[in-house]
């Protein structure tokens, strides 16, 4: 028993590990992605805090969904799985804009009452 799971060991590190660090590659690159994602969604945020747009632009997610869905098929990715992805994804930029927006209102309303009062 002790001798197979040496083997398996052995396997492992032989066979899946060059595939496993290039897992490991990907999966720090979709974090950088995902940042560099989340920080184009923090300038939008400014932008809709500054001219008054409202935070939900549920044309946008609809087509941002839709769109990916579709691309799916082109990676043999069930549309599925990107769907449950990218809403995940939608939604945590949704809720850091909120915050974004909220915080610039709140500056906005207090400049506002320093020049009033």
């Amino acid at each position: 028993m002790v001798v197979n799971n040496q083997m398996n060991d052995d396997v492992v590190v032989r066979e899946l590990k060059p595939y496993r660090d290039k897992l490991d590659v990907i999966n720090e690159q979709i974090i950088a992605l995902l940042a560099n994602r989340m920080e184009i969604c923090r300038t939008i945020a400014n932008v809709k805090a500054r001219e008054n747009i409202p935070m939900m632009q549920k044309s946008r997610v609809e087509f941002t969904l839709n769109k990916m869905k579709s691309l799916s098929a082109n990676y043999q990715l069930n549309p599925s799985y990107i769907e449950d992805i990218f809403e995940r994804i939608i939604h945590e930029t949704c809720e850091e804009e909120l915050v974004i927006i909220k915080g610039s209102s709140r500056i906005s309303g207090k400049q506002i009452r320093k020049t009033v009062g």
